[in-house]
């Protein structure tokens, strides 16, 4: 089963009897684990699931990552379930869940916003609970109150995005309102071209340079 060599650029080492490309990615086929730089492990076979972390923790990483999974199609290796998290997935028990939970509780805020008819957050919020479970299945732990926390945060931080999206389009229209009369004698010159500038000063700037060139 192991002695042929798929792409990219892994080759089956006998005397070490894993797979390598040669940069510091290693599939262990035995103990069932890849590893990157020999000991972030991302793939690990956990209660007879295979388990793939695809948190990107760096740009090398995320390479061995995109090939890793080459590499397990090509030898018909099928991944059970995906996390994203920092940590190795020798904390798989500990640290799996919050991330989920966080996609889950954001995925629930869209679904109130979302447009009348559209189940794709609804499908995405199931697909996201399926996971949960199966991580639970496998020993993963998130206490209710963990949960909470969690949930109050993130709400937290989706009120905030809101509120900050409201005082930037404030602050868009009051540059607007501001200009208008700047521009009385300008014909059809266009606010558009004015929509980044923070400054009015700068504003007025650019108005004599649109005056200059036309």
């Amino acid at each position: 089963m192991w002695n042929q060599s798929p792409s990219p650029g892994f080759k089956f080492r006998p005397r070490k009897g894993v797979w390598t490309d040669g940069q510091n990615n290693v599939f262990d086929p035995n103990e069932f684990e890849a590893t990157s730089y020999n000991w972030w492990t991302y793939v690990k076979r956990i209660k007879g699931k295979v388990v793939f972390n695809e948190y990107p923790y760096s740009q090398t990483t995320s390479n061995h990552q995109r090939n890793m999974r080459t590499l397990l199609k090509q030898l018909k290796i099928k991944i059970d379930v995906t996390v994203s998290m920092r940590q190795s997935l020798s904390n798989f028990y500990n640290d799996s869940l919050p991330s989920k939970y966080e996609t889950l509780f954001k995925l629930e805020i869209q679904a109130t916003r979302a447009r009348k008819g559209d189940t794709s957050k609804v499908d995405a919020i199931k697909s996201v609970k399926s996971e949960i479970k199966l991580c639970r299945s496998l020993g993963a732990k998130f206490t209710r109150k963990q949960m909470s926390e969690l949930k109050a945060d993130v709400i937290r931080r989706d009120e905030a995005r809101l509120k900050a999206a409201r005082e930037e389009r404030a602050e868009v229209k009051a540059k607007r309102d501001a200009l208008k009369p700047l521009l009385t004698d300008l014909g059809e010159v266009s606010l558009k071209v004015f929509e980044d500038v923070s400054d009015l000063n700068e504003i007025e700037l650019n108005q004599n340079k649109e005056v200059s060139n036309a």
